[in-house]
C-alpha cells in the first residue's frame, strides 16, 4: 500500500525541464539541476520550477561537464608511444646481436676443436681462440641490452604518469 502511494508520488513530481521523475521531496532535479520545489502561500503542495539549470542552482546540481583530454598531453603520449616503439626495437636487435655473435663464436670454436688433428690439449688452445675474441665481443652487446631495458622501463612510467594525470586531471 504505501508502495503503491510512493509511486505515485514520485510521478507526480516530474521536472518541467526534461521530465525526468525524483524522489519526493527533492528540491533539485537529479538531471539537469533545476530547482523542483517552491512553496507558495496560495498552494498547497510545491510546484515545479520551470527556471533552466544555472543562476539560483547550487553548483553540486549541475550537470556535469565531461573532461576533455589536452592536445598537448595526446600529442606527447604519441610521441612516447613511438619512443616505446623504437627502444623495443633496438632492444630485439641487440639480442639478435648477442645471439648470432654468440652462435657464430661457438660454432667456429667447436668447428676448430673437431677439425684440427692433434692432441685433447692442442684442440682445447685451438678451440679457445675463436670462442675468447668472439665471445667477449658478444657480451660487449649485454651493456646496450640493459641501458634499453631501462630506457623501456623509464618511457613506460612516464607513459603511466600521463594517463594517470589525464585521467585524475581534475583532482591534482
Amino acid at each position: 500500500m504505501a508502495l503503491n502511494a510512493q509511486a505515485g508520488n514520485r510521478t507526480g513530481t516530474r521536472c518541467a525541464n526534461c521530465s525526468t521523475g525524483n524522489e519526493p521531496g527533492a528540491r533539485y532535479c537529479g538531471e539537469c539541476g533545476a530547482t523542483m520545489h517552491r512553496y507558495q502561500a496560495d498552494t498547497a503542495g510545491p510546484i515545479c520550477n520551470n527556471s533552466p539549470a544555472g543562476g539560483q542552482t547550487p553548483t553540486f546540481a549541475r550537470p556535469k561537464v565531461r573532461n576533455t583530454v589536452d592536445p598537448a598531453a595526446s600529442r606527447e603520449l604519441g610521441s612516447l608511444l613511438v619512443l616505446l616503439m623504437r627502444e623495443r626495437v633496438f632492444l630485439i636487435m641487440h639480442w639478435t646481436i648477442f645471439v648470432t655473435l654468440s652462435l657464430i663464436g661457438f660454432s667456429l670454436a667447436m668447428k676448430c676443436y673437431t677439425e684440427f688433428h692433434g692432441d685433447d690439449m692442442s684442440k682445447l688452445m685451438m678451440a679457445i681462440t675463436p670462442m675468447l675474441f668472439i665471445n667477449l665481443s658478444a657480451l660487449v652487446c649485454l651493456t646496450p641490452i640493459k641501458g634499453t631495458k631501462r630506457e623501456i622501463e623509464r618511457i613506460q612510467e612516464k607513459i603511466a604518469y600521463l594517463k594517470f594525470s589525464v585521467r585524475f586531471k581534475h583532482l591534482l
